[in-house]
């Protein structure tokens, strides 16, 4: 009980997900269904592939669900260490009964079960406007890392010519360079003789020579969050009522990339692309990404949000519009490692895409 307040904290379990589900519509005006919410929570909470999240849940003496605070484990590469770590997948609570310690309430009760249940150290996550002065002030959320969503028209292609993007361009620039001191192109993979146009196939399941890839694509990126076949697998293949096309880009036969998209309407988000980390590589790559969506006449814009200095700039050669900017940090729950905590300090070191953003 909090004030008058009379509900009950608990851990979510697949009988709350109506419940959950009636929740959501509340806070977010969703037009999906109570079942599609239902499927979509069980998905993301119950099914992942590295365990099942844990949940907290604020309940009234009717069963409906005042306010929710969860997460789930992620596997996160770091340096040349593997850290398992919870990533924050859900955060609301019902506009009245906001601002009286509820979501704090959740907070603690979440930490704690991940404290005594896991080996868990630290979350992570994306958090949203409302909760990022609570969890700096109360828990000790370390902002560090900035994620920038763009919004990008088909139909405008800019031959590096800019006026309202000059600013950020120039800072892009500034990132990017500052990467290639970090990271010069001798330790990058290098592109096979006769790079030439790309092989784009869509595919419906991941080919087999894909972990191979992932072994030469890790030592490339310092800081991301790890994509084994299981995961990728339960991301992009098996999400339920999603419309997910998933691209291998080969050269020469070999895999040196890929990309994700989830179409809608007019739009499109690019999920995920991820490739060999070659400037020329990656902006060719991007080329006919764009190019395949020009293709389909349906399609007038095209949004991507990414944490990623050379692929950044590679954007300005289009009509970004930089819509909005988002905090990543991390929570320490206990002690880490100094190392691991100070990888969340080097921004040219990471890579963040709507691959993590889109479950935060």
């Amino acid at each position: 009980m909090i004030g008058k307040l009379n509900f009950e904290i608990r851990l979510m379990t697949e009988a709350d997900l109506a419940a959950v589900a009636k929740h959501h519509i509340i806070i977010y005006h969703s037009k999906r269904s109570e079942d599609v919410l239902k499927q979509l929570y069980r998905w993301k909470f119950f099914q992942r592939p590295e365990g099942r999240g844990i949940v907290a849940i604020s309940v009234d003496d009717a069963g409906a669900v005042l306010g929710i605070y969860g997460g789930f484990p992620v596997k996160i590469k770091l340096g040349c260490r593997e850290e398992l770590m919870f990533m924050v997948g859900a955060n609301s609570v019902l506009p009245a009964f906001q601002g009286n310690g509820l979501s704090r309430a959740l907070f603690a009760f979440f930490t704690q079960h991940v404290l005594e249940t896991t080996a868990v150290k630290s979350i992570v996550g994306f958090p949203s406007r409302e909760s990022i002065g609570p969890g700096v002030r109360s828990f000790g959320y370390d902002l560090k890392l900035t994620m920038r969503r763009y919004t990008m028209p088909l139909n405008a292609y800019m031959q590096m010519n800019f006026d309202s993007g000059k600013f950020i361009h120039k800072i892009i620039k500034t990132l990017a360079a500052a990467a290639n001191e970090l990271f010069p192109s001798s330790s990058l993979k290098q592109l096979p003789r006769g790079f030439g146009r790309l092989q784009i196939n869509r595919i419906s399941i991941l080919p087999d020579d894909y972990e191979a890839f992932l072994g030469k694509i890790y030592p490339q990126y310092p800081n991301l969050f790890m994509r084994p076949r299981a995961t990728m697998e339960w991301r992009f293949f098996k999400e339920p009522n999603a419309h997910n096309e998933f691209y291998e880009i080969r050269n020469q036969s070999q895999l040196v990339g890929y990309f994700v998209l989830k179409i809608s309407n007019y739009t499109v988000i690019i999920e995920d692309f991820l490739v060999f980390k070659n400037r020329k590589l990656i902006q060719k790559s991007f080329f006919e990404l764009m190019q395949l969506l020009k293709r389909r006449k349906s399609i007038g814009r095209v949004h991507l949000s990414i944490c990623d200095p050379i692929l950044e700039e590679v954007l300005m050669d289009y009509q970004p519009v930089l819509k909005e900017t988002c905090s990543f940090g991390i929570c320490q729950l206990s002690q880490v490692a100094p190392d691991v905590y100070h990888q969340f300090s080097d921004a040219y070191a990471w890579y963040l895409s709507h691959y993590e953003f889109g479950l935060g």
